[in-house]
């Protein structure tokens, strides 16, 4: 039998997590630790670690974060290369 506590503890898991994606995905976070510490020190969710803290989600958020920050990037300055003056032919033409 399901009671309001679980209820409770289920909402608030789904709700750090979706925070957790959030901020995974906003491209300004590193990693899950930097996640975790967004989530409990700025955010007010003293519970949050405890709430994400397990390898699946450690991967995902990682993953994320990577995958935010590499959108977020600015392209790589082209390649540039100076013109080399070419060798005239002074062979015979016909």
């Amino acid at each position: 039998m399901s009671t309001g506590h679980d209820d409770l503890e289920a909402w608030k898991r789904q709700r750090t997590v979706e925070l957790a994606f959030e901020l995974a995905d906003s491209g300004r976070y590193e990693n899950f630790a930097d996640v975790a510490y967004a989530l409990q020190f700025e955010r007010g969710m003293a519970t949050a670690r405890a709430l994400i803290d397990d390898p699946e989600m450690r991967r995902l958020l990682n993953e994320r974060c990577g995958d935010a920050r590499e959108k977020s990037a600015p392209p790589p300055e082209p390649e540039v290369f100076e013109a080399q003056p070419v060798a005239e032919d002074r062979g015979n033409r016909c």
